[in-house]
């Protein structure tokens, strides 16, 4: 019948449509299209992949979950994440992704793996549609999946702007409508009609409940949002403030990236500065504090704010400071969701920001792209940690990580301590810090070099571990800026003082360079890092070490018994790095090597993710086989025992692999499962085909419950029979394969 045919045909499109409704709500979770496309995909690929499946005659519950969840991976590394190799991300993604999601202010603004949770959500609503469609003669299922993942959809994204009206309604409508189409196609399967009858009497059901579902549709549409009960405002979820602690993606890799150009991008302009008074050239774009011996970290609060920034307790200087206006102009998009800035701020406008008190970070409420732009006005201390090394104080820290030593550590600092005060011939006792540090940073600038990395070998410069970074400064004399901050910064908190890394772009020459009012322009080779101390007055002070001087990549490959050192006026402290703790902790010469680019713990994450799956539809068709099994055998009257005994006949022959049966009579049947599984096997079967055809055809059966007895009996004896008639695996893959049930 050519309606049949069409209903059948609308209803994949009416799955995946409904599929993208109850989605729908994350797209105002996030700003900009990111997310359309990836939500897309997941509606439409899940029920294409099951016809797909089916039409090949592919029908295990195995073949359908692995090659569902690579097309998963795929759309999500190459859609989602735009990396084909991107699978840490998508680690973050199922491990972090959630959290965040709850935690973020809405709309969200962050790293492409928080649409991970969303697409997999829709991902797994139509795969069930598909599945129903596919293999289920009829089945609820999906709608109630539909249900839940739009009530979680909407419940997460519940604060964010906009409504979801439309989406609710449409959800009902589709849904309701892909009930009644699959109802309908059931109850009409063994419908036939005379020829030259009309099919009135087979259409007007649907006809009858496409217009009600219409109707309800409508009503629920602008009927019931007029209730008063129902018209106020959604309680918003009460969301923590988001709290941002990744050490494996940070801003001193940012850095690295952007001034290596390893990241792939080839436009070196990044932004452009407009300032109204003069300034120091660093233009900070996150600060971290949280070291363990290896890397750096940092757990930041953000805020939403109205443009106001607030100062935390000790952070904020008192008299030696001046207010700078900058005016900020991208030019490509920047990497992370840091906006750059100067100082300490104090005032943003432009764009909507979050912000950390504690740090003075900003966060951007929206991906920064080219063409945006936004003013910070900043105030900035007017002295260099130089020029204040003589009469400024050590101020304070809001933050306890700014002043912590790993364990393990404090020894071998103090011995490269002490090696710098007879080097210098300078105390770092309490009473003078700052000048010990002040000549510490002149020493390092005048007497080492620093690192110049290509883009091939960016994956290859030197760590920020200790072993690392007191290897590079002391012994090789050669390091990044990120090692040479990492060495100042350990020595400053050994000696008591406050010390936290900052990453963004120096513009000047160094810290004592001070830039005249104008426009700058910011490019990716300005990448830097460098360390900020605290100074009473003066707030957070810049503190540079790293030289101008550079040389190769392959110098510092060179070993310490045959590095020679930099003719100096000063005695320097080159065995410093061998004799720490008499030798106990001597630094190996620094092995070059190449990171992995990607960690196994999405792989790990999706294979456990798997076993779960694979364990719960194992058990759903172990149970979908007890209940169409008691459904046979609990049928009334014999006869209709006895058929069900043949239908369960016919469903384990077709799940050991047999072939379609439909075509065969019951001695076929019967003579290829002796041919296949023994003669055992075909008995068993010969049994129950002569009762079921007794059942079927003949008017006079006089069956009892004595045969239907016998049927059960017979078929279960055929069930043992094939069983021992195959081998492990192809039993493990009878089990897996479900037939359809009849």
């Amino acid at each position: 019948m050519t309606l049949r045919r069409v209903v059948a045909a609308l209803l994949p499109l009416v799955a995946a449509a409904a599929s993208f409704a109850a989605a729908a709500p994350w797209l105002r979770a996030f700003s900009g299209g990111d997310l359309a496309l990836g939500l897309a995909l997941a509606s439409v690929v899940p029920i294409a992949l099951a016809f797909g499946l089916a039409r090949v005659g592919l029908r295990g519950l195995v073949t359908a979950l692995v090659t569902s969840a690579v097309l998963l991976v795929v759309v999500l590394l190459g859609v989602v994440l735009a990396s084909p190799t991107a699978f840490h991300s998508l680690g973050l993604g199922f491990t972090e992704g959630i959290a965040h999601l709850l935690s973020a202010t809405l709309p969200v603004g962050g790293p492409r793996w928080l649409m991970v949770v969303p697409v997999t959500g829709a991902w797994l609503a139509a795969s069930f549609a598909g599945e129903a469609l596919g293999r289920s003669r009829g089945s609820g299922a999906p709608v109630v999946v539909w249900l839940v993942e739009f009530t979680l959809a909407y419940a997460a994204t519940t604060g964010a702007p906009g409504s979801e009206a439309v989406q609710s309604v449409a959800l009902v409508v589709l849904a309701g409508g892909f009930c009644l189409g699959r109802r309908w196609l059931l109850g009409t399967e063994r419908v036939e009609q005379p020829a030259g009858v009309r099919h009135e009497g087979i259409s007007r059901p649907l006809a009858v409940g496409a217009v009600t579902l219409a109707a309800a549709g409508v009503v629920a549409g602008f009927a019931v949002p007029g209730v008063p009960a129902l018209s106020r405002s959604p309680k918003v979820l009460s969301r923590r403030p988001p709290v941002l602690a990744d050490p494996t993606v940070t801003p001193i890799g940012t850095t690295i990236a952007l001034r290596s150009g390893s990241d792939g991008a080839t436009s070196g302009e990044l932004f452009s500065v407009a300032t109204d008074s003069p300034a120091f050239g660093y233009v900070t774009t996150a600060v971290v504090d949280r070291y363990d011996g290896s890397s750096w970290s940092f757990v930041r609060t953000f805020l939403p704010t109205g443009g106001r920034v607030p100062s935390a307790p000790g952070d904020v200087p008192v008299a030696g400071a001046r207010v700078v206006h900058q005016h900020f102009t991208i030019v490509s998009s920047l990497p992370g969701p840091w906006m750059p800035f100067l100082g300490q701020p104090v005032t943003t406008s432009g764009v909507a920001t979050d912000v950390d008190a504690g740090s003075g970070m900003i966060l951007a409420g929206q991906p920064l792209g080219a063409g945006s732009r936004y003013a910070v006005t900043s105030a900035l201390a007017d002295r260099s940690l130089a020029d204040l090394a003589a009469s400024g104080v050590v101020g304070v820290s809001s933050e306890s990580d700014d002043g912590a030593v790993p364990a393990g550590l404090s020894e071998d600092l103090t011995t490269i301590v002490g090696a710098f005060e007879r080097a210098l011939g300078v105390s770092a006792a309490a009473s003078q810090p700052l000048p010990f540090l002040a000549d510490v940073e002149r020493y390092l600038v005048r007497n080492d070099k620093r690192l110049v990395a290509s883009r091939s070998s960016a994956g290859t410069e030197g760590g920020t571990s200790f072993a690392d970074v007191s290897n590079a400064v002391l012994v090789t004399k050669i390091a990044t800026p990120e090692q040479f901050a990492t060495f100042f910064a350990l020595l400053a908190r050994q000696i008591g003082v406050p010390a936290r890394l900052a990453t963004g772009f120096r513009l000047g020459a160094g810290p004592d360079s001070v830039l005249p009012a104008g426009r700058y322009v910011v490019r990716r080779s300005n990448a830097w890092t460098w360390v900020e101390i605290p100074v009473a007055g003066y707030g957070w002070v810049a503190a540079d070490p790293t030289p101008t001087a550079t040389a190769a990549q392959q110098v510092q490959q060179f070993s310490a018994t045959t590095t020679t050192s930099t003719p100096t006026t000063l005695t320097p402290p080159t065995a410093v790095a061998n004799t720490i703790a008499g030798g106990a902790h001597g630094v190996a010469p620094p092995v070059l090597r190449r990171r992995p680019a990607s960690s196994p713990l999405g792989a790990i994450i999706l294979g456990a993710l798997a076993a779960v799956v694979l364990a719960i539809l194992l058990a759903l068709s172990g149970a979908i086989r007890r209940s169409a099994r008691r459904r046979h055998r609990r049928r009334g009257v014999p006869e209709r025992q006895v058929v069900g005994a043949w239908q369960e006949v016919l469903d384990g022959l077709e799940e050991a692999d047999l072939g379609p049966t439909a075509p065969w009579t019951g001695e076929e049947v019967a003579q290829r499962a002796t041919e296949r599984f023994g003669m055992q096997a075909g008995e068993s079967t010969r049994a129950v085909a002569v009762l079921a055809d007794q059942a079927l055809f003949s008017s006079a059966n006089g069956l009892d419950e004595e045969d239907a007895v016998s049927a059960w009996a017979a078929q279960s004896q055929l069930h043992s029979a094939v069983r021992s008639a195959l081998p492990w695996h192809l039993r493990v893959a009878m089990f897996l394969r479900v037939a359809r049930r009849r």
